[in-house]
Formats: structure tokens, sequence, C-alpha cells
């Protein structure tokens, strides 16, 4: 096998016949691949006279030659037919708008079509599947006749526009259009330029010596892929003379070095340095498989001078070395006062140790301002200690840290656009910026945290360790180091009160000593360090207290003067230590205030089942919000939909929001759909079991969208999570929908409705409607007809909930006989007991609602005074 490079239509005109062995998987480029292909066209010409541009390489082809047949490609079918469909819609562009570098017969005669065969075969034989043959074949033919005779248009009869190959096809017709290309200055004969410098490098297997299914099964089997830093250094050193490449090579090397991470192994962190540089550089997130694409045009766009360039990046490249490794900080331009950069360390290795690498970028920002005298270590010191403090806060209030890539990732931008900057103020703007953001972005305040940590499992938190250490030396002049103690035995941290009990210890916490533990264990006040943790174990407090007084842990103090530990001083030694908390990670202060500042909306903590939410009591009429932000939108429409901005579109309404969502992220990554298949509450896939109310996402899927607002957005929420995607990337506009009451009619929900006492009033109201998931409304009679249609939905909807229906007790449901006194047929053989009263029934409801995967807020319902006539 001899690899040689060769420009890509030279390779082609110099063969008859290339053969896609059936082996091979079928043709499945789709528009993302074809969109690079062409993006890359067009920059190839724009970028022409750089020096890295006389060729662009476009992959490798590995081919054998069959006597009889022709050339077998075992690998790089993919790019030859892609080639091909773009050369077929060069043709049909060219007839109906003439080039003049080339003719269509020449695209034709040399590239498409196998000449020496004598009756106009195609060149490339797709063998893979007899659909991909018969599109591919039929639609050769379709253009040659089009092109041989005085056709208006291609015939497309025979092709299956559904397919890939015509899909594809028809994006490069839409891209070559002449309106299309006069926008970005191009034309034809400019594309074509551009093919002609496609080049692939050729590997020819010889029959006989190189054993063909081996070197597929290689190619396909082993080997690790090029990382997309291993592509970037590539681009860079391609059509470098030898003494450049040396030069070159020294600087990356040089630049690897630097972002090694160590730990357990030691990995090069190249391509998520340069992905952090990225973002640096646009103040936008950076998808991590697009590094290398991101970064040619990012080196095409805006490099002027790579010997600089690569200069710039070696000295990022030392930034991120301290953020890796924070010891290294003082390699950096020094300052005069040491103390201070002991000090920035420490705050370094605490960004790592809570894991926020999202903000590297604005780290990188940081740095760099600082080598540039824009910032002193004094207000870098303040920056650091107020993004650790607000990140921290985020963790113990529970709200999504995924909300923090878009934050951090343009924040030294959004500092600096303030009109009023200046270096002097770097560090009060950063605070303001921070603490003005809401919903997704909010820094909560005090009260908060206070709120959040009464039963809090702080236990459970990835960062217990580092919670507790910073609690413990917080002004400790002789500070503990938890994860590297000098004594033999290893400091723990201890439940004051254990997490088995026993009966001492449940008679000492009284009566409800079962919800204490439950509810109190992992919380903060009952957390404490020690050295001793197997002995102390389930020990009573008296005993444990024993071991207290020994100890020289500040956490130990407050314990050591007490005779008991009840709820009672449990929730005291929560309300100490929080105390300590809001000390340590302070609430910004900052004496600046924006001129165009408003009053924020009034605001309420609601705390409820441990987690806070923040409920604006006033919205603007057209609200701006995210997948991760938890808000109710009945009686709401969306009118905008953008993710990572960089897919935007008007949407109208929310069904087609759900549509154009997952068919944006499936062009992000057609692999997503693997994940999204397997949520159960998810009706994705073929048209048939997508269901009667489904759309099409991708070619050949399809998904319902048959729910409510709600349900949409529980169910988005639910698919970016299981693809790793952020919900803070997933943005939409809503505005209320105008009022329309009618007098003496209420709507209700399952959710929205405690109590309205109908039991003593149902002389006097009665339901009118009902209607499930934004469904058509259905006329009810009463209100035990509601709770008859209301069951029947659901259990046409999905049967199995029947079984889980007859598990609540209070529901009666079965045959006739089992249905007490008012049995009605829910579904053939299956009676539903209906004689209850009418805040019965919605009781009932809910339980039953409960039981399957749909809200409360999906079941609405309209009542009306019975005296009044008008409904």
């Amino acid at each position: 096998m001899k690899p040689s490079k060769i420009l890509l239509l030279k390779f082609i005109e110099e063969n008859d016949k290339f053969i896609i062995p059936v082996y091979q998987r079928n043709y499945d480029w789709d528009e993302n691949q074809c969109q690079q292909l062409f993006s890359d066209l067009k920059l190839i010409y724009k970028q022409r006279y750089k020096e890295n541009l006389k060729e662009c390489f476009l992959g490798f082809i590995v081919s054998f030659y069959e006597d009889g047949e022709g050339r077998i490609v075992i690998d790089g079918q993919q790019r030859l037919t892609t080639i091909s469909l773009l050369l077929l819609a060069m043709c049909e562009s060219s007839k109906k708008s003439k080039a003049t570098k080339f003719t269509e017969r020449d695209i034709i005669d040399k590239y498409l079509i196998d000449k020496p065969s004598g009756d106009e075969t195609e060149k490339i034989n797709l063998k893979e599947t007899k659909k991909d043959v018969d599109n591919y074949s039929s639609l050769v033919k379709s253009v040659i006749s089009f092109v041989n005779e005085d056709k208006g248009e291609v015939d497309l009869k025979r092709v299956d526009l559904k397919s890939k190959i015509y899909k594809n096809y028809k994006f490069f017709i839409d891209e070559l259009k002449k309106e299309n290309l006069e926008k970005e200055n191009l034309d034809l004969d400019k594309i074509y330029d551009s093919i002609e410098q496609l080049s692939i490098v050729h590997a020819f297997l010889k029959k006989g010596v190189d054993d063909p299914r081996l070197i597929f099964q290689n190619l396909n089997a082993t080997g690790q892929p090029l990382t997309e830093a291993d592509k970037i250094r590539n681009f860079i050193l391609i059509n470098k003379t030898e003494e450049e490449q040396k030069n070159y090579h020294d600087n990356w090397k040089e630049i690897e070095q630097n972002v090694i991470k160590t730990g357990k192994k030691v990995t090069y962190e190249t391509t998520e340095f340069i992905r952090n540089f990225l973002i640096y550089e646009y103040n936008r997130f950076h998808n991590k498989g697009k590094v290398y694409f991101d970064f040619r045009d990012y080196y095409l766009e805006e490099v002027k001078n790579e010997k600089k360039f690569l200069k710039t990046l070696l000295r990022f490249s030392e930034y991120y070395q301290a953020i890796l490794k924070p010891e290294k900080f003082e390699n950096l331009k020094l300052k005069k006062n040491p103390n201070k950069n002991k000090e920035i360390i420490g705050l370094l290795k605490e960004l790592q140790t809570l894991k926020v690498t999202v903000f590297n970028p604005a780290l990188l920002a940081l740095l760099a301002d600082r080598n540039d005298d824009q910032i002193d270590d004094t207000q870098l010191k303040e920056i650091l200690e107020t993004v650790i403090s607000y990140v921290f806060r985020r963790s113990i209030c529970g709200l999504p840290r995924n909300a923090l890539d878009n934050i951090f990732s343009s924040l030294i931008s959004d500092v600096k656009k303030n009109k009023d900057f200046s270096n002097e103020q770097y560090a009060d703007i950063l605070k303001y910026t921070l603490k003005k953001k809401t919903s997704r972005g909010h820094f909560p305040n005090d009260y908060e945290v206070e709120n959040s940590l009464l039963e809090k499992d702080v236990y459970l938190m990835d960062s217990v360790r580092y919670f507790l250490t910073k609690l413990e030396n917080h002004k400790n002049k002789e500070p503990v180091d938890i994860e590297n103690p000098t004594s033999e035995t290893k400091i723990q941290i201890e439940h004051i009160m254990p997490q088995t009990l026993t009966s001492t210890w449940k008679k000492d916490l009284g009566e409800d000593w079962e919800t204490t533990h439950s509810r109190y264990l992992h919380t903060l006040g009952n957390l404490t360090l020690t050295g001793h943790n197997p002995k102390l174990s389930n020990m009573p407090f008296e005993k444990k207290k024993e071991w207290f007084r020994k100890s020289r842990f500040y956490l130990n103090e407050d314990l050591k003067g007490i005779g008991k530990f009840t709820k009672e001083e449990l929730k005291e030694r929560t309300k100490h230590l929080t105390e300590r908390v809001l000390k340590i990670w302070k609430y910004p202060q900052t004496s600046y205030s924006s001129d165009n500042e408003t009053k924020a909306s009034c605001k309420k903590i609601k705390v409820l089942d441990q987690e806070t939410k923040i409920l604006d009591k006033e919205t603007e009429q057209n609200d701006f919000y995210t997948l991760e932000d938890k808000i109710n939108v009945s009686r709401k429409e969306v009118i905008f939909l953008s993710i990572r901005n960089e897919k935007k579109a008007e949407v109208s309404s929310w069904a087609d929001f759900y549509k154009k969502t997952i068919k944006y992220l499936l062009e992000f990554d057609r692999g997503y759909f693997e994940k999204i298949r397997t949520l159960p509450s998810i009706r994705i896939g073929s048209k048939e079991g997508a269901g009667d109310r489904s759309e099409e996402v991708a070619d050949g899927i399809y998904i319902n969208v048959n729910f409510d607002s709600n349900r949409i957005l529980k169910h988005l929420g639910q698919i970016v999570d299981v693809i790793d995607f952020g919900r803070s990337n997933v943005n939409f506009r809503i505005e209320k929908i105008s009022d329309k009451k009618t007098e003496n009619n209420d709507f209700y929900t399952l959710e929205n409705i405690e109590k309205v006492d109908f039991a003593r009033k149902k002389a006097k109201k009665e339901t009118i409607f009902l209607s499930i998931c934004d469904e058509k409304k259905v006329k009810v009679d009463s209100f035990r007809d509601f709770y008859l249609k209301t069951v029947r939905f659901l259990l046409k909807y999905n049967p199995a909930y029947l079984e889980k229906m007859k598990k609540i007790r209070s529901i009666k449901i079965g045959r006739e006989e089992e249905a007490g006194q008012v049995p009605r047929e829910v579904v053939p053989g299956t009676y539903l007991d209906v004689n209850f009263d009418p805040d019965r029934i919605v009781r009932h409801l809910k339980q039953i609602v409960d039981e399957t995967d749909f809200d409360k807020s999906d079941v609405k319902f309209w009542i009306k005074d019975k005296k009044t006539k008008n409904s």
C-alpha cells in the first residue's frame, strides 16, 4: 500500500469506474457535512492568496483495482459520492446561468460517466443498497438528459425526493443559485476554481500483496482518531518548508507542554485550551466537536501574521498553564506583592476544586489583562473571590450549573461594554454585572442561602469536603488540610446524629425522631470533622462529646458546651454555621450602579421541596427564558427560538417550537437521535411510531408534538439533559395571551385548584368543558361526566395506566361488580365508580394523574354558575 497525494478531480478523471462494495456503509452524509464542504470551497476562493490554501485537503481514499470491474473503493465513498452530487449540481446550474471556465459536457465526460463504456453509465457505482443505486443513477441520467436536450427543468420523476442523494443535490442547487453566490461576491467559475484545489491522499492497494479485508477492518476498528488539536496543528504546518515546519513545530510543542494536565494520568489539554481561547476571542460558547472548524475560520479571517499569532497563542498557553497548575502563576509577569500571589494561587486552587472549568475563558481574559496592566492583583483577587462566591452560593441554592456556560463566556466582554468602564472600576463593574443577573444567572442573596441551608443535604454535595474545609479554616491560624492530613489517621466527616439510630438516640430525639432524622441527617448543623470516625460511629451524644472536647477543630467548639443534641440544637448550630458561611462566601458589595438601571421586579422567595425558587410578581409583556427556568407557561404563546445564538427562528406555536428545537438539535448532531429515543416519555422514530400528531424533524424521523406548553418544556428539558446539551443553550421568548374572560366562567387545572368547596355549592356550579393537553375542548354535563371522560382519555392514551389506577386505594375501577354504587364503563369491560362529590372527584383525579406521566397542569376544565345563562 503506497499513499500519494493527488488533486481530487485529477484522481476521478484518471479512473474509468469506481465501485463501492456492499460491505461499505450506506451513503449517509447529510446537510451538515455538505454545508461544511461548501463553506470550505467558499473559503478556498476567498483565501486563495494565502500560502496555506493553495490546496485544501479533503481526506483519504483507499482503493484497489479489480480487472473487469474498476477501482474498488474501501474508504472514502462518502466524499466521492458527495463531490459527484456537487458536480451534477454545477452542471444544472451552469445550464441555467452559464459559466465560462467549464462546460457542462466537460464535467459530465471527465468526472460523472464511464466514457469508455460507450453508454454513459455512471462513473461511481453504488452497490450498497438498491435504493441508493436507483436514486443516484436516475439523478445522473436526468441531469445528462437536461444538459443534452432543451428542457426547462431536470426530470425528477424517477428520483426519491426524500432520499439523502436528492436532498444533498438539492442543497447544492440552492447554494449555487446566482443570487446566493453574488451575496458573497462569488460565481460558478470561482466555486469550480475551488473544487480544482481539493486534494486527497490516495492509498492504492496491490492485489495479491495487500489484503483489502484486513485493511478495511483496520481502518474501521483500530487506531486513535485525530484530535481536534491534531487537525489544527496539521492545518498550520501544511505547505510550509521543512525549516518553517521545524520552527512552527517547536512552538507548537512548547504550547502542548504548557497545557499538560497531571493527575492519575497525564493528558494533553491542547484541544480544550484552543476551545477556551476561541471562546475568549469570540465571547460565545464553542462546541467541543467543532473546535477545528471554528479555529480554521478564525485563523483565515483574523490572522494576518502567522508568526505573531503563534507567539500570542504561546503566551496564552502560559496563562492556561497557571489555570491547570496554579503554582505556575508565579512564573507569569511578577508583581511587587508576593503575598497577593500566594492568595491568588489559593483562589485558583479553589476554582480547580470546585471544577469551575466554564470560567476558564474569562480567566484567560483576566490574566491577559493583568499582563497588560489593565488590572492589578488586588482587583484580580476581588474578582476571583466574587466568582467563587457566585458559583458556590448557586450550588448551595441548587441552581443549575449549565447556565454558567453562556454567562462566563461573555462576562469580561459584558463588563468592558459598560459605558462607565475603566481599569480602576474593573472589579466593581464585574460585581455589578453578576449581581444584576436574573433568572438563569441569578446571584443568590443572604436570605436565599440561609433558607436553602435550613434543610439542604450538604453531605450529599460534591463539594462537601471543600465546604467543611473552608468553614474550619476561616481565619484559623493553624489551618487543617483535610485531603492531606499530617497525622496517620485520615480526617473524616462525622454525622453528629448518626446515620443509623440506636434506641438511645431515638429516645434523646423525642417522639418525632423519625421525621427529625430523615429531614436533618445530612444538613450542615449535623456535620463536623473528626479523626476518629469509625470509633465514634453511632455512639450516644455524651460519649461523642468526650472526643469533641479533645478535638482542636473549630467545628467542634460549639459541641463541647451543650448537654444534649436534639432537633433544636441541630437547627441552632445550622444557624450559627450559616453566619460563618455568609462571611466566607460574601454577597458582593459595590459602589457602582448604572444610571440607566431600573428597579428590579419585586421578588418573592419561596422555599419549596428544599429548593429556592425566585418568582417574579411582575413580568414584562415579552419575556425571554431558557429551559432551566422553572416557569408555568399556561396561557402564554411562544414566539421566538434561539439555540446557542447560532440557530434562530420565529415559531408559530408550542408544537412548532418543539419541532424546530428537535430539528436543530439533530442538525447539530444526528447521533442525538439514539439518546433521545431512550426516553420513555418521548415518541420519536418512524411516522407510525410517533403517533397521529407527529412532525418530521429529520429525514424519516418524526416526533409526536401532541402536548401542551408545559409538557413540551418538560420533554425538552429531559431531551437536552440526556444529550448533555445544556438547558441554558435553548432560549425562547414568550408573550401573554390576551385575556378573554367570560363573565361568571372560571378556568382551572388540577395543579392550580386546591379546594373550591364544590361540595357545598354543587347546586350552583357545574363543569362545562374539559381539555387535556390543549386538545379540542370536550363538553361535559357534570362533574361525574368530567371524571369519566378524563379517565377514558388517559386509558386511551396508555392502557397500562389501568394497573396503576387499580393500586390507588380510593379509586374503584375494574369489573362492574367491583366499581361501587354508580359504575360507568371507561373502556370495554372496565368500569369506574363515579359516585363522589366534586371535591372528591378532583382529589381522585390528582391521585390518578400523579401515577401517569402527565402533569396536573395538563388537565384543564371550565366551570360556570348554573344560574348564569351565558357560558
